[in-house]
C-alpha cells in the first residue's frame, strides 16, 4: 500500500478521475471533483493540533467521496449513465464506504475506529 509523502501524491493519485471526467466531458463531473479538491484544500489550510480531531472526519469523508467517484467513472463511463445520479449517489454513500469495506453490513454497528467517524 503506497503512503502519501504531501497532499500533491494524494490529489496525483486520482489523476486518473480528473482525465476520466475531462474525457467523458461531464461538466457535472468536473464541478463536483474541482469542489472536492477546494474542499480538501481548505481543511489542509485550516487544520492544527487544535482543531485535527474536528476537521479530520471531513478529510476522511472526502477521500470516501473521491474513491467513489473514481468508481462510478470507471464502472459507469462505458455506459448510459447520468452524472446528476452519480453525484446523488456518492452524497448518500460515502459515510458508509470505509464501514463496507471493512466487512460491516450496513445496519450493523462498527469499531469505535476513527476510519468510521466521517462527515
Amino acid at each position: 500500500m503506497k503512503t502519501y509523502k504531501n497532499i500533491k501524491e494524494y490529489k496525483n493519485s486520482f489523476q486518473k478521475t480528473s482525465k476520466m471526467v475531462e474525457l467523458g466531458e461531464q461538466i457535472e463531473l468536473i464541478n463536483f471533483y474541482e469542489r472536492l479538491l477546494l474542499q480538501l484544500d481548505s481543511y489542509i489550510q485550516q487544520i492544527n493540533s487544535d482543531n485535527f480531531w474536528q476537521i479530520l472526519p471531513y478529510i476522511l469523508g472526502l477521500d470516501s467521496k473521491f474513491v467513489l467517484l473514481e468508481f462510478y467513472i470507471e464502472t459507469e463511463l462505458e455506459e448510459d449513465y447520468n452524472p446528476k445520479e452519480i453525484i446523488k449517489n456518492i452524497e448518500k454513500d460515502y459515510e458508509l464506504l470505509n464501514q463496507e469495506y471493512c466487512g460491516y453490513f450496513i445496519n450493523e454497528k462498527p469499531h469505535s475506529s476513527i476510519i468510521f467517524k466521517i462527515k
